[in-house]
């Protein structure tokens, strides 16, 4: 009968229920039919069709429990004397029944339950019906078993066309809304769950937090991520293997947040994580609120399964929303560096910067500290706390700082742990803080600092990256304003420079017209009676007036070469000089004669330190002779009566160095770099010496450099000047008394 009721049962209970109306029918009992033992195997539970009170009956501590330790058959004709039997009330067995068989539901070594009957009537049982029993257990059993497996089958399979369907839709989501969406779905269908949860591991906090939830309260996305490093997925995270929990109540994993769970209401739990072998992604929570409704096996298979399949389309949603994301961020790094390179205002382009970057990081909060005079850091802030005080940063102070100085960019996960750690931004509520040097070519310029203000929040290696692309093209920027406002500047100072210097050249044009206008007249009538004198004409000279009139002859050729010269800096601004070997002693003996008469004519003392074996050197005569006699005239002109005027020459490797030095009234230091200038004359505060046009000193520095060579000048004011110039020799294989005399 129980054979043949096997093989016409639809379902295992269908099945338990012939079973039980057969006993009735045969045995007469007052309470039987079939207790199950849970998945776990901790607990009995009385089947629907039983006929009597339903029981939950832990297996510790029931006689049916000892039935299901040991499989062996209990047989009693009166309970109420088997030891213990009052000693547990939670039995649910009235002290009226006192005859009691319980046989196991055996299948190979693995008890399933037990068939348990009772009477109100002692020795109500005999040995007969103790076969019988045992018989419809072993056949019940088996049939229990092909049901079950038949079910399970079929379970299997329907599961299988659920996950392949399931699979389609969740690999075809392209984002988190559709996909939770075909999750909860296949969860409800597939695994039979009321409730579903997905917590996603959080790279900037280091734990889990729920993404997603279906079936739960409201609140309890927020409770689980307060709660997080206490759940049972936290510690399937961590260990990459599924955990099946089939009595959450009593569990010790959910222990110390029971009180919430059990609020929550739901039973039991299957978690499975989502697994990559590169990186922590996942847990996918399913949950049950019914007690008998437990996970087994072909769960446990399933729930696997659909983990992986949601473990590729969630990395497919994160790829594909990472695409649209870096899309979207190189449209917005483009978009900054357009408007970088167009703005002309530092403080638009540093608001921009320090914006772009903080929405662009997802930061909350931000601020570019820009280095003024390498001695202090102004910052522009983003979104801080309205009670935040910014004040210019010395040298050396704070994070934003460090960085600057070390060019390096620094990321910290708890802000208020680091040593140099401003206390008024702890109190702001900063968390967490990454800092990027804003860099052009190797100068520093400032530092980009961005904020966490939520606890917990961290900042992953992608947002430094993209805070340092940032501070990048903001260093760029900054450097290009600054050179352009620097090159407006000096346009500004250059344009009135330029007017000032065509202003001058006017007046300089108007002056060298008018001077050589004015001298070569009275310098023409000087040189024509000096010839005139020195032709014997008006008398014989005496051979020291003879000299004289020599020296009045040169003297004049010399200001009219002068006034030849201004001409010809006045019409080209250039002059070509003529180019033949001199040797420096024909320039000397040529002007000592002169340099003496004027030493005497000043009372001063004249010295000359000549150095033999001095090389040739290339160039004009006249020219050259001129630079020595403006530096000669100049150095009796400011020297007192009683000083020393020395003129040396020496020999510096190829060069010739001739040095005039005096012992003069000197120059101011601040005026020094003008002095070479044309029609500069210096101002001298003590006592006022015979001005000049301001051209000996130009011509002295134009002619050298004319020359390849160059002029230096020491002077102080009340010690004397020093004028040194440095001339390129030439090798030429000439003797000294080959020279010829230079008039």
């Amino acid at each position: 009968a129980v054979a043949m009721a096997g093989a016409d049962a639809q379902s295992a209970d269908d099945l338990i229920e012939r079973v039980t109306q057969f006993i009735g029918q045969h045995l007469y009992p007052d309470s039987f039919g079939v207790l199950l033992l849970d998945e776990a195997g901790q607990i009995l539970r009385t089947h629907d069709s039983y006929w009597g009170p339903k029981m939950t009956i832990p297996v510790t501590h029931s006689i049916a429990g000892q039935v299901v330790s040991s499989g062996q058959v209990f047989h009693t004709p009166d309970m109420t004397q088997e030891k213990g039997y009052f000693e547990a009330d939670h039995f649910n067995v009235t002290p009226r029944m006192y005859a009691k068989l319980c046989v196991p539901l055996q299948i190979g070594s693995r008890i399933v339950g037990i068939i348990n009957v009772e009477s109100k009537q002692r020795q109500a049982f005999g040995e007969a019906d103790q076969h019988l029993l045992q018989t419809l257990a072993q056949q019940l059993s088996v049939a229990i078993e092909k049901v079950r497996l038949f079910a399970a089958e079929r379970m299997r399979a329907t599961q299988q066309r659920m996950l392949a369907v399931a699979s389609g839709t969740l690999l075809s989501a392209l984002n988190l809304h559709d996909l939770w969406a075909a999750l909860a779905a296949a969860t409800r269908d597939i695994l039979r769950a009321e409730r579903t949860a997905v917590y996603l591991y959080a790279e900037d906090s280091g734990q889990l937090l729920c993404a997603f939830v279906d079936g739960f309260d409201p609140d309890y996305i927020d409770f689980f991520n307060q709660h997080a490093r206490h759940m049972p997925s936290s510690q399937v995270l961590e260990t990459q293997e599924p955990l099946i929990i089939n009595d959450v109540v009593h569990h010790p994993l959910y222990a110390s947040v029971i009180h919430r769970i059990a609020a929550e209401g739901f039973q039991t739990a299957a978690l499975f994580p989502l697994y990559s072998p590169k990186t922590k992604l996942g847990v996918m929570g399913v949950y049950r609120d019914n007690l008998s409704a437990l996970f087994v096996e072909d769960d446990a298979v399933a729930g696997q399964t659909l983990a992986h399949i949601v473990t590729i389309a969630l990395q497919n949603v994160q790829l594909f929303a990472e695409k649209h994301h870096a899309l979207m961020r190189e449209k917005r790094l483009n978009e900054i560096a357009r408007i970088l390179n167009v703005e002309r205002s530092l403080p638009t382009v540093l608001s921009t910067v320090v914006r772009a970057a903080t929405e662009l990081v997802g930061a909350e909060a931000g601020a570019l500290g820009l280095i003024v005079d390498e001695a202090v850091m102004v910052h522009y802030p983003y979104n801080l706390p309205e009670r935040t005080q910014l004040h210019p940063l010395s040298r050396g102070r704070g994070l934003a700082w460090y960085v600057a100085e070390t060019a390096v960019s620094i990321r910290l996960d708890e802000y208020a742990s680091h040593p140099t750690a401003d206390p008024h931004w702890i109190q702001l509520g900063i968390a967490a803080y990454l800092g990027v040097p804003v860099m052009s070519n190797d100068i520093c310029l400032g530092t980009l600092s961005l904020f966490h203000l939520v606890p917990g929040r961290k900042f992953a290696t992608r947002a430094q990256d993209l805070a340092e692309a940032i501070a990048n093209q903001a260093g760029i920027a900054i450097q290009n304003l600054r050179l352009f406002e620097e090159a407006q500047q000096r346009a500004n100072v250059l344009a009135v420079s330029l007017a000032r210097q065509e202003r001058l050249d006017r007046l300089k044009d108007v002056f060298i017209q008018n001077i050589s206008h004015e001298l070569r007249t009275p310098l023409g009538i000087i040189l024509g009676h000096a010839e005139l004198m020195e032709s014997g004409i008006l008398g014989e000279l005496q051979p020291a007036q003879q000299d004289s009139v020599k020296i009045i002859t040169r003297r004049v050729n010399m200001l009219t070469d002068l006034v030849n010269d201004l001409s010809v800096l006045l019409a080209a601004q250039t002059q070509e000089f003529r180019r033949e070997p001199i040797h420096p002693k024909q320039l000397i003996n040529a002007m000592m004669d002169d340099f003496k008469l004027q030493a005497e004519a000043n009372d001063v003392h004249l010295e000359a330190e000549i150095e033999s074996n001095l090389p040739w050197i290339n160039g004009d005569p006249t020219h050259l002779r001129r630079v020595f006699d403006n530096l000669m005239s100049n150095a009796f002109k400011f020297t007192p009566a009683g000083g020393t005027v020395t003129f040396r020459v020496w020999r510096e490797g190829e060069d010739v160095i001739f040095e005039v030095r005096d012992t003069g009234v000197g120059m101011p230091a601040d005026q020094l770099d003008r002095i070479f200038e044309r029609f500069y004359q210096v101002q001298q505060k003590a006592k006022k010496h015979p001005g000049g046009t301001g051209l000996g000193l130009a011509l002295v520095k134009e002619i050298v450099e004319a020359h390849r060579g160059y002029v230096r000048v020491i002077s102080e004011e009340g010690v004397g000047s020093t004028f040194e110039i440095t001339l390129p020799g030439i090798e030429l294989n000439i003797a000294e008394d080959e020279f010829i005399e230079i008039p």
